[in-house]
């Protein structure tokens, strides 16, 4: 026995001689390997000047391990004016385990099999990086993988003939393919993607999906999975009762995907603590008081964004809405809601975005309703039921709000007849549309000191009187509507406007020189003026 043990001794020390010895030679042959991948690119700008010398590991983008030398990261993503084509010579970096190539511009060329071959690799972003043709399966033989972004913009045609080859990244944890078109594995994307048990996070939007299972057959082994997106796909179907089983989820977004039915899911309260729900653009009915009843059992501590919008929900909306102290989002826009709007959103401390414009609200708007809104930025809402007016704003002249709004949008209500004092504090504003208010008041002074802000002013449809400012500071671009009021005297200097209605008003006088108004080129002016504005 010990006899064997001396002889084995030497082999072992042989061995690391000649590991130390071929060492240089092996980070000599990954220096040569990047040079050659430099080559293969088109760096406009000059973004890897840096990539001289034989200090590789200072080089940008170069990541090397500190005890070997060898290369382990290559993060080249989002550098502007990258492009070209991509050296097999990638294949020498034998130790690599991050690659990150997205975001720039490889004008068209498939994603190039050989990436497959990186069999250390844990890490692989290609998004929005201009790849198109089929995805090659070849990355199924990426065991170590553990993220795998591949989503596309939608101007380049990226798309996959099957799924199977996931399978084969058994350590995966996260899965983007937006806009890579997999309708050739709508039958079995599922299946596949279900033998996937490290799954944390999985978005396939737009990828042109058309079957969203009943089941999960036999069993689900998602048991790790917190974020599911399927937006924009096409199901037609009801959302199946196997989403609302996987214990993990936080974060299910089925926006716009022709979803019919949440029942009887939501009923049954099967609602797992979720953050966020994204249920927008599809065909959902019922009562939106049940909607909410049945989440606050499950997700009244937990749920920060409830996206509705554009659906069939309709009654009233109920005060235990204000029991969902982390919402952060509220869309409830393009539904049949009708009545007041419970005071107890108020309540809603941490809201930053609300929208609930085109329903049939009814009553009166408090001041109360918005006071607790320390963090809301973006404010909108209108009612459907305009030919009434039948949503009345009863806030104090001189109340200061909380918050400090960046977007206000308010239409189809009765504001009026005074201009909203209560937005001269205002002072983020950056787009303002206030229409069809019934506001017979002058535009005040403090809104034109706001106008080196403001990139959008909508003001039509109100009966707004007096004569404008014969000029304002608008940023370049400003889009101004001021449409169908009652203004006079002459028309504005308004520099740098892209866009300006200024029709059916009771301006006079005579029309500025276009030198004076200045609109840039190929914008639009629009005035319908009067014949007394063209003697």
């Amino acid at each position: 026995m010990g006899h064997d043990h001396f002889q084995i001794l030497p082999l072992i020390l042989l061995t690391l001689l000649v590991s130390v010895e071929a060492s240089p030679k092996s980070i000599e042959k990954e220096m040569a390997a990047l040079v050659k991948f430099k080559e293969s690119l088109n760096d406009t700008y000059g973004q890897l000047s840096s990539w001289i010398g034989e200090d590789f590991y200072k080089w940008k983008g170069v990541g090397c391990n500190n005890e070997t030398g060898h290369v382990v990261k290559l993060d080249l993503g989002s550098i502007e004016g990258l492009g070209g084509q991509i050296s097999p010579s990638l294949l020498d970096l034998k130790y690599l385990t991050y690659l990150d190539l997205s975001r720039n511009d490889f004008q068209g060329i498939p994603i190039p099999s050989f990436l497959g071959s990186l069999e250390q690799l844990i890490y692989l972003d290609l998004s929005f990086a201009s790849f198109t043709g089929m995805v090659p399966p070849h990355l199924g033989n990426l065991s170590n993988l553990r993220h795998l972004d591949l989503s596309q913009n939608p101007y380049h045609n990226s798309w996959a003939a099957d799924l199977y080859w996931l399978s084969g990244l058994s350590s995966l944890e996260y899965l983007n393919m937006d806009y890579v078109n997999i309708s050739l594995a709508t039958t079995h994307w599922l299946q596949t993607i279900n033998m996937l048990p490290l799954l944390n996070e999985l978005s396939l939007a737009r990828c042109r999906l058309t079957n969203l299972p009943p089941s999960l057959l036999p069993s689900s082994n998602l048991t790790s999975l917190s974020v599911l997106v399927l937006s924009r796909n096409n199901f037609n179907s009801s959302v199946p009762q196997w989403l609302f089983n996987i214990s993990t989820l936080v974060d299910l977004e089925l926006d716009y995907c022709s979803v019919k039915s949440l029942y009887p899911h939501v009923a049954s309260g099967n609602f797992c603590g979720f953050r966020k729900l994204g249920l927008a653009g599809n065909d959902i009915g019922g009562d939106i008081s049940e909607v909410v009843r049945n989440l606050a059992g499950y997700t009244e501590n937990s749920l920060e964004v409830l996206s509705l919008s554009s659906n069939r929900l309709s009654g009233q909306l109920p005060d235990s809405i204000g029991h969902f102290k982390k919402l952060r989002w509220i869309s409830l826009d393009g539904n049949l809601i009708t009545g007041p709007i419970p005071a107890s959103v108020g309540e809603l401390s941490n809201l930053n975005y609300l929208d609930l414009r085109q329903n049939n609200w009814e009553g009166y708007l408090w001041q109360n309703h918005l006071q607790g809104l320390a963090k809301l930025n973006i404010f909108m809402i209108s009612s459907s039921l305009s030919s009434r007016k039948a949503l009345v704003f009863n806030i104090s002249y001189n109340w200061v709000p909380p918050f400090n709004l960046k977007l206000i949008a308010i239409s189809h209500c009765d504001v009026g007849p005074k201009f909203p004092a209560w937005l001269e504090s205002q002072t983020q504003l950056n787009e303002i549309y206030l229409t069809d208010l019934a506001i017979s008041d002058t535009i005040p002074h403090w809104l034109w000191k706001l106008s080196s802000n403001i990139g959008t002013l909508d003001l039509s449809n109100n009966q707004l009187r007096g004569e404008l400012p014969i000029s304002s500071p608008f940023s370049t671009g400003t889009f101004v509507d001021l449409s169908s009021n009652r203004l006079e005297g002459p028309l504005p200097l308004l520099p740098n406007v892209s866009y300006l209605n200024l029709a059916n008003n009771l301006f006079s006088g005579s029309i500025p020189a276009i030198d004076d108004i200045r609109v840039p080129k190929n914008d639009n002016i629009r005035t319908d003026c009067p014949n007394r504005l063209l003697d």
